[in-house]
C-alpha cells in the first residue's frame, strides 16, 4: 500500500469553527474530513453528480477521528484522503489533517463508505468501474 497522501484538499479554518476554549471545535474535524472526502470523490469523477437526484451512490457508514494537536484560526489546512480498503459493497478511506505550512499532523481518521441504493434503501455492490478507479488511489 502506498503510504503517501496523493490527494490533499485545501480548506480555510473559519473564525466560527473555534469554540470557547479558543481552538477548533472537535466536531469541525469531522466536517473537514467530509469536505476532503467530497473533493476526493469529485477528483475521482466516480460518475455520480452528488448534487443530482441520486438513485445510488456513496453513503458514509462510519467515521472515526484521532486528535493529535489543536488547530486555531487563522490557518489553512490540507485534508489528505486515500483509499485503504476495497470490499464488495464498501470501501474505506483514511484522512489526515495538517496545516498547510507544516508537516505536523493535527488529526487522522478512517471513514467507511458504502455504495447505496437509495430507492431500495440498502447497500449494493460497488460498480466495477469505481473499483478500478479506487485501486489507483491505494
Amino acid at each position: 500500500m502506498n503510504r503517501e497522501f496523493r490527494f490533499e484538499a485545501p480548506i480555510s479554518i473559519r473564525w466560527g469553527d473555534m469554540d470557547a476554549m479558543g481552538h477548533v471545535n472537535n466536531t469541525r474535524f469531522i466536517g473537514y474530513f467530509e469536505e476532503g472526502r467530497i473533493k476526493f470523490f469529485q477528483a475521482l469523477a466516480i460518475g455520480v453528480d452528488i448534487t443530482a437526484d441520486l438513485t445510488e451512490g456513496p453513503i458514509l457508514a462510519a467515521i472515526e477521528c484521532q486528535f493529535r494537536q489543536q488547530l486555531e484560526w487563522p490557518a489553512e489546512i490540507l485534508v489528505g484522503t486515500r483509499v485503504i480498503e476495497i470490499g464488495n459493497r464498501s470501501f474505506k478511506v483514511e484522512h489526515r489533517i495538517r496545516t498547510k505550512d507544516s508537516e505536523e499532523i493535527a488529526a487522522t481518521g478512517v471513514g467507511a463508505i458504502v455504495w447505496f441504493d437509495y430507492a431500495a434503501q440498502k447497500p449494493k455492490p460497488l460498480p466495477e468501474t469505481l473499483v478500478e478507479q479506487l485501486k489507483q488511489w491505494m
